[in-house]
This record gives structure tokens, sequence and C-alpha cells, in this order.
């Protein structure tokens, strides 16, 4: 039988190399950026992800921004330029992450310091 893989823990350990990074590299920080969000898409749980954020008025906030950005590229003419300002927002995708492992520990019942502990 195959196990699933808990991937709350690894996100929460590349979260805190990420934080740490910033001041050291900025190659290290996007690197662990991307480490982060690619283990929050490979989780899955978009179901309970979609209803958490929806009921978050900063996640609403930010994915309209984002959308919004997006969708200038229809009017603006110059996908290039249009893409390349909304690269500046890929920053605020870790708010995302860091709320939805935070939110799934509080609701197993976990701290956070529980999860390094085991």
């Amino acid at each position: 039988m195959i196990k699933q893989t808990d991937y709350s823990k690894y996100i929460n350990y590349a979260l805190i190399a990420y934080a740490f990074s910033f001041p050291i590299s900025k190659a290290t920080t996007n690197f662990f950026e991307i480490l982060v969000i690619i283990l929050w898409i490979l989780e899955g749980n978009w179901k309970e992800k979609l209803a958490l954020y929806k009921e978050n008025l900063l996640s609403v906030t930010i994915a309209l921004l984002i959308g919004f950005s997006l969708l200038s590229i229809l009017w603006h003419g110059n996908a290039e330029i249009t893409l390349r300002y909304v690269e500046k927002y890929r920053h605020l995708l870790i708010i995302f992450v860091s709320y939805w492992v935070d939110n799934c520990l509080v609701y197993r019942g976990h701290s956070t310091s529980d999860i390094y502990s085991s």
C-alpha cells in the first residue's frame, strides 16, 4: 500500500529556509519560494483550499489583484511587458501557502511546534 506523503511538514521546513535565506542570497530565496509553491501544488486538497481562501479577505484581495493584472493582457497589447509586471506579485503567493499550512495544522489539532517535534 502506498503511503500518502504529508507535504505540510516539508512545506514548513521550506518556509523556514525561505525566511532565513532573505539576507543571504536572492537566488536561494527564489529557489525556496518555488519549492514551497511546488510542494503546495502537489499537496492537492483544492476544494478545501478554495473554501478556506474564500473566507479570507486578504486572499481574495491578492487573487483579485493578480487576476486583474493578468486580465490587463487583453487590452495592453504587449503580453511580455504585462507578464513582467505581474511577475512582481509572485512573492505574494507565499502568503497563500503559509496561510493554508497554518490553518491546516490548526484544523488537524496541532500547533506549529508539534510538527517539528515529530
